[in-house]
Order: C-alpha cells, then structure tokens, then sequence
C-alpha cells in the first residue's frame, strides 16, 4: 500500500468516526437560543429579508432602550404602586399613613373616602399606562431578542472550535410521531448556516446566510428508518445543481418544491401546508406535515463543515501524482538513525557577529535565542512543535516567523480555535506588514472586506512599482543592511569591553576584590562617615561665608524653644479631627456608659450575651416588634366590632383547628374568584341580578352559546327573553357566541361565589366573623375579601408574631426576659422591650465613636515629644480612654 492509499484509507477512518459522533436531531434546541417565526413577527425594530449594497441580510435587529411608564400626577404617586414592567398593571394602595406634620397628628387615609383619587387612578390606566403597556410589550420583547442575540454573538466568538456554537436559519418547520415510535419530529427540514454580526456605527445586529450550501435535514428520518430517506437527499442534490439562486426563506419558490418532494418521499399521508406565520407551530401528528415555516436557532458546531473538507481532500489526494513531504510522512515509518546536522547560522538585529555563510533573520521585534533555534529548525525539517503556558511570548514568536517567511516572499497559513486569537496575533504584526493579512474568521462579510482591503493595497502597491527602481532599492538596502550589522558588532565588542573592566580585581586592604565588592563595604560603612555630609571643594568661593553663619544664627533664633523637637517624630495635625468632631464624640461616648448605667440600675433588659451575633439578633427582633406593632396598629384601626373577639377566639384555639383549616382554603378560593374578576372587568359584562339562578335564562344561554336560538319557539318564556334583553357587553348588545362566551364566564362567576358566601357564612359562627350581607352579590364578596384580609392579619398577629415572640426575647435577652415582661402592664413591657432595643442598637452603633478615637490613638503611637504625652493625657483624662481601651 503506498502513502497516497494510507493517507485515503486514514481520512476514511476519521470520516467513519465522525458518522458515529453524530446524533440526529429530532427537535430544535432550545438550550442556546430559538426564534419562531411567529414570536418575533411584528416586532418593532426587527426586519427581515434587507437588502442593502448587495448586501443580503436575512434578519436585523435594532438596538432599542426601554421606555419607562408614563409618570403620575403628584396627587397620585403617594397612592400607586408603579412597576417598569408594561405587563405589571399598577395598583391602588387601599390606605395611606400620614406621619405627624406639626400640630397635625399622624393618621391613616383610606382610599374609599377620596374618590377624586380613584377617579384620577382609573383615567391614568386607562388613557394613560394602557396606550403605553401596549406599544412598550412589544418593544420589550425586541429588545429581549437583541439581548439574547447580542449574548450569542459573544460566546461564538470567544469560544474555542471544539465547544463552538453555529446559528441555524431552518425553512420547512415538520412535525410529525410515527404510530411505531415513541419519538416525535419537531425540525425544519432545510437548514442554513448564518453568521451574526454586530453593526459598530449602528450597533445593529445583523443575520446573513454564510457561503456554504444548504443542507436537508434527513437524520432523524433515518434513524426512524424511513426508506425514502435515500430517495430524498438524491432528490435534493438534483435540486442544488439546477437552483439558479440559493434558498430564501422569504421567497417560497427557493424552497417550496424540495419540501413537496420531501413529503411524497417521507409520508404517502403527508401534507405540506402554507402559513402565514401568525401561530405557534403544531404539535406533532400520526402524519407528516410540512410546512413553510421558518425558525432561527443555535446549536452545538455540527461536522458537516469537517466532512465536506475531507471529501474534498480525498478528492485531491486521487488525482494527485506525488504527496507533499509533510503529509507522506505521517503515513511512512520514521527513520531510527539520528543524523547530526550543521544548523544554519543566521544573522539579525540581536546576534549580529556569527559565522561565515549566516542566513538573514527578518524578525523585525526582539527576539533570543530559542526563537532563533525554530527557524533553524524549520530549515531541515517539515515540522516544529512550540509549546509554552499563557505569557511566555508565543503570539510574539508567531508573528516574528511569519515576518520572516513573508519577507522570503513565502506564504503562510495561520489557524487557530477562535477568532479572538487571530485577531490578537494580527495586532501584533507591524503596521507596513498588517495589510499582507487576511483574517479569515467566522464572520465570512469581515473576512471579505479584509482580502478586498488586501488585494487592493497588494495590487496598488504592484501597480507604482518599477522593476529597476525596485532592485536598485534593494541593493542599497543590502548595503546599509551590512553596515548596520557591523555598527552593532562594533557596538557588542565595546559593551564587552566596559563588562570586563567592571569585573577586574582591585587591590583593597591587602586584598584581590571587584568593583561590586568595594561598593558592598561602602554601603555598610556608611555610619562612621555620615557626620561629614558636605562635600569637599576645591575652589575657596565654595566655602562656608560670614553670609552663611549670620543666617544660620537667625533661624536658630526664631525656632526658639521648639528646637527641642528636633529629630524627634511628630504626628501630622490634618491627622486628627477638629476640636468640634472630638466634642461631638465624647458626647458619644457619654451616650454609650449612661446605656450601660441603665442596663446595671435594671430600668433596661440585659443582653443575653455580648457576642456579635446577638447584636444582630436583636436588630432582628426590632424589625420583627416594627411589623407586629404595625398589624397591631393596622387591626386597631379598624371600626368592625368583631375584631377584637376574633383575636380572642385565635388565642384560644390552635391554628391547624378545623374551622381555620377550612378557612384558609376558602381564603384561596377568595383570591382565585378576585383573580377572574379582575380579568372579566375590562369587558363591562352587565348581567341582571339573580338571572344565574333563573333556569330559563341558563338555558337559552347554553343554546346562545352552542351558535343556536336562544329559544326554540317564537313566543313564550317572556321573563327570560326578558333578562336576555338587558345583557350587555361594554355597553353594547352581545352579537355573537363569542360575546355570550364572556357573559357565561360572568355567570358562572356568580354561582363561584356563591357557593364560596354560603361556606363563609357557615364558618363564620365558628371563628367570631361576620356574615356575608345580602343583596347584590358583587358587593357582598367584596366586603367577604376585605374581611378575609383583616382574619389574614389577626391570624399572622395571633399565630406568628405572638407566638414566636418568647423565642426572640430568649435569643436576646435571656430566659429571664418573658417572665420579666410578663409581670407589667401592656403598655409598660411593650415600653421596656421597646427601650431596651434601641438602647443596645445605639450603644452598638455609638462603638464608632470609640474607634474613632482609637485611630487618633493609632496615629500617636511612635512619635515622641511633650505635645504627643499631652494629647495622649486629654484623650485618657478628659475623653476616658487609653492606648490598650478594647474596641467592642
């Protein structure tokens, strides 16, 4: 077998390896990023099918900023809750707490005593949020896909080979669940490579089909195994030879005729349906469907590329007549002599003086030795492996060989597993080399645009140049080449010269030692020399004068007695705060020890220990006193006399008893029956009372429903013909079964809540409630779901704060604490607990003070002099601490 035969059966092998890598895909993923056809259809700022300069773009995104919600009227902002959200509508607080404003007392505001405010409150939903809710949804939504593409576009790019994403376009949305399998089709049936790319003036994100042909998706068919697979894909190479243009998702006639064949192949039952792109697609069937849906999806990088290179190389490799040196010595034995060979000297800017015969090195940034050992390796062999961890030069060493070889007139291939480090190697080529270089990355547009910028300065470059001029050049560059190399060897030789004087041998107190060693001594004699600190002159006019002892007299005169601070180490004065701050903290501290006097006298509770985490504790239980006290508030509040027999009667029976059980499933039903009236509001449904309990009206409903008559004969029934006359929805007549379909949801409503009040009115005698009040029953579940709100918070009063207090009070304050508490009055525990709080918050927090002092402290330490001992002396005496004062 000869090496062209291995190297065939060898791309064979990977070829085989590679089929049983791969899996077929039933469904489109969706773990990357997915775009239906219909979710994003519509979207503002998103276009499709853009031609632009002979520019193809399938999809382009435009990057829009969210629109915040339309603001309120300064007479509404206390009562609204706003959100950002278009799909969060805003809501209406059922009451408001005024703080106390000079003489005028804190009170509460409930909502049903300003009905100008819910007035207000219902135009600006209305008039104002919804118009806006409306447009700004859709926005969202664009700005969403932008975000995801924008991600994508990131990992695609930064990603290596082996984990690399690609972006599918797929036309022929299928589904289909054969009755013999359990698995279900839910893939288009064509798909098209696209490259992402990110517009830098615009910041547009752009879809394009990249230059490969497009493939039909027949792998999961096989797996089935579907015999008109083979049938299909012959049919579909028949057709990619006679397109005249390449698929377009937008133009039926590219694709439409290989999806009909794939029906008549894959199904006799099939059907191919054209949509319109406005629904989700279907789900899968006992048949095949086919449709002209499209969806734009990613997925893991597929071998399709890989395997389409191997096929062509095998192509190449059986018409060739002789293999490169480099390939037929992967497929021949190697030989097991080891050759010396005489390595190839070269010369360069850093090794200048070498032997006769030296090559030219064109590395034209710094280099040493071991890259100068790869090109003369390179010299006698097909191959080198560089290897080296990040930082150690390799992108540096890369660029100087390909100078190197571009210079010998060469061409060179640089691959690498992602386009970041081409891009960054490319960087590294100097500026009258960069434009010999073509980025081939995966943004096949960029890549274009850069071979065009190429050729055009190759080509123009070729164009000015005149043979002759050119070779003249040449020499004299040769010339001045030579001269430079020997300026440097002169250059070497003298820098050799000065290192071996450096290193010479001096005589030095009897001994032989070098220039380092004699600076060493120096260095460490330093001391017995320092008092002669001026040096010597020769010249007279550089000797002390009169001047200069008068001068000096006088500046002794005026420092006075502060020469005693000579030599001596003294604080900085911007070091420490200002007379008004140190007031300000000793107040502070005096704060903090009339705290700890109270704690001794007992007119506040202990701490149970003095660990941080009971600090933190106690900041828990103050928050946890600020909520009860304010349902405590919240419930005191309220005018319904029942109340207070209601938290009566919790106190004495557990919360899992059968009537609050029962309760809290009511409750629920509460809030699911508010849940579908808020949603059949919008609808203005007028139904007269009571006509849900009328069986004549019930029934002509169900026919009005079903498309028939409402009665069966023109006459009689009056009393229901009756009720139905005065339906209506939005103010208008119901025309249609659609409209009977809402006034039907109302109905039903209305029986819900019914059977909910009676359920009420049964429990009610149980827990101490009131029963619901009769008449219209849209107002009686009302005042129901108000009250189920107050037995909420009785019960959260009753069950969560009262009842997990003890629990608190122990982790904080000890087990003593609760029996303490429990000897006074309401009011008079409630104040102690209150006051012990907020005394050992604000000594915590008051700790600051302490440490600010301690860090005045800090700064005095090591310096010297009377000003420091009579600082150190007031911050003892007079502020009461010390240099050794623990900071809590």
């Amino acid at each position: 077998m000869d090496a062209v035969e291995k190297i065939l059966s060898l791309l064979s092998y990977i070829e085989e390896v590679e089929k049983l890598k791969q899996k077929p895909s039933f469904v489109v993923p969706e773990e990357h990023f997915t775009a239906y056809r219909h979710a994003i259809k519509g979207l503002p700022g998103v276009n499709f099918g853009v031609q632009s300069a002979g520019d193809d773009i399938w999809l382009l995104v435009q990057r829009l900023e969210e629109n915040l919600p339309p603001a309120l009227r300064q007479d509404l902002e206390p009562w609204v809750i706003l959100t950002k959200n278009p799909e969060t509508p805003p809501e209406l607080r059922k009451s408001l707490e005024v703080p106390e404003v000079g003489k005028q007392p804190a009170r509460t505001l409930k909502i049903e005593d300003h009905p100008q405010v819910i007035a207000a409150f219902d135009s600006y939903q209305n008039e104002v949020w919804k118009p806006w809710a409306d447009l700004e949804i859709p926005r969202r939504k664009t700005i969403l896909l932008y975000n995801k593409l924008f991600a994508l576009r990131q990992i695609m790019e930064l990603d290596g080979v082996e984990s690399q994403l690609e972006l599918v376009w797929g036309v022929g949305y299928s589904t289909w669940k054969p009755k013999n399998s359990s698995l279900a089709i839910k893939h288009p049936l064509i798909t098209q490579l696209c490259e992402l790319s990110l517009d830098e003036k615009t910041f547009e994100i752009r879809v394009r089909p990249r230059d490969t042909d497009p493939r039909i998706e027949t792998d999961a068919y096989a797996a089935l195994e579907n015999s008109g697979v083979h049938g299909l894909e012959a049919a579909w190479r028949d057709l990619l030879g006679t397109m005249a243009t390449r698929v377009n998702p937008f133009e039926d006639a590219t694709f439409e005729p290989a999806l009909r064949a794939a029906v008549g192949y894959l199904d006799a039952q099939g059907t191919y349906r054209v949509l319109n792109g406005d629904t989700a697609p279907a789900q899968p069937g006992p048949t095949l469907q086919v449709t002209n849906d499209w969806v734009v999806f990613a997925r893991k990088r597929s071998a399709d590329i890989f395997m389409a290179d191997i096929r062509r190389l095998k192509e190449k490799l059986e018409s060739a007549s002789e293999l490169p040196g480099v390939v037929r010595t992967l497929v021949e034995e190697g030989d097991d002599t080891v050759r010396a060979r005489l390595e190839q000297p070269y010369r360069g800017l850093s090794s200048s003086e070498v032997k006769e015969g030296a090559s030219e090195l064109y590395f034209p940034m710094p280099y040493n030795d071991e890259q100068v050992s790869i090109i003369q390796k390179l010299h006698h062999n097909d191959g080198v492996v560089v290897q080296g961890p990040p930082g150690t030069g390799k992108t540096h060493t890369i660029a100087n060989v390909i100078c190197h070889y571009l210079a010998q007139g060469k061409r060179v291939l640089v691959t690498a597993n992602s386009d970041s480090a081409l891009s960054v190697l490319q960087d590294k080529l100097p500026a009258p080399v960069r434009p010999l270089s073509v980025s081939l990355l995966s943004q096949e547009s960029e890549g274009k645009k850069q071979f065009e910028h190429s050729i055009q300065t190759i080509a123009a470059a070729v164009a000015d140049m005149n043979p002759d001029t050119a070779a003249l050049a040449i020499r004299n560059h040769e010339n001045t080449l030579n001269e430079l190399h020997a300026k440097i060897v002169t250059v070497d030789r003298n820098i050799s010269e000065f290192a071996n004087r450096h290193m010479q041998k001096y005589p030095f107190r009897g001994q032989e030692v070098s220039p380092e060693e004699l600076a060493r001594v120096a260095m460490q004699e330093a001391d017995t020399h320092q008092w002669f600190d001026d040096t010597p002159s020769a010249f007279p006019d550089a000797w002390v004068s009169e001047a200069d002892i008068s001068a000096l007299r006088q500046a002794r005169i005026k420092v006075g007695q502060d020469i005693i601070y000579l030599g001596l180490s003294l604080p900085v004065v911007d070091d420490f705060p200002v007379w008004g701050e140190l007031w300000s903290l000793h107040q502070d501290l005096v704060k903090a020890r009339s705290i700890d006097a109270a704690v001794t006298e007992g007119t506040l509770l202990p701490l149970a220990n003095a660990q941080i985490d009971t600090f933190q504790k106690a900041e828990a239980l103050d928050r946890f006193m600020a909520e009860r006290q304010k349902i405590q508030e919240n419930l005191g509040s309220l005018t319904a006399p029942w109340v207070p027999a209601l938290i009566a009667k919790l106190r004495k029976i557990p919360n899992t008893s059968g009537p609050l059980v029962a309760l809290s499933a009511l409750s629920t039903q509460l809030q699911d029956l508010e849940a579908a009236r808020q949603t059949l509001l919008p609808s203005a449904i007028d139904v007269p009372e009571g006509a849900e309990q009328h069986q004549h009206f019930v029934e002509a409903m169900a026919r009005l429903i079903a498309g028939k008559s409402a009665f069966g004969l023109p006459f009689g029934k009056g009393e229901a013909r009756k009720l139905l006359a005065e339906v209506n929805v939005q103010g208008s007549p119901v025309k249609d079964k659609d409209g009977w379909g809402l006034v039907q949801q109302q109905l039903d409503w209305r029986r819900d809540v019914r059977k909910v009040l009676a359920s009420w009115n049964s429990l009610a005698g149980e827990i101490g409630v009131e029963t619901a009040p009769a008449g219209n029953i849209d107002t009686s579940f009302r005042q129901v779901l108000e009250w189920k709100q107050i037995v909420e918070s009785a019960k959260a009063l009753v069950y969560h704060f009262d009842a997990k207090l003890p629990d608190h009070l122990e982790l904080v304050f000890g087990k003593s604490a609760f029996t303490r508490l429990q000897s006074l009055s309401v009011s008079a525990a409630d104040k102690l607990l209150r006051d012990s709080l907020r005394g050992h918050l604000d000594k915590g927090r008051l700790s600051f003070a302490l440490r600010r002092l301690q860090e005045v402290i800090e700064k005095l330490k090591g310096r010297t002099g009377s000003i420091c001992n009579e600082l150190l002396n007031f911050l003892k005496n007079t502020l009461g601490v010390s240099e050794t004062h623990e900071v809590e």
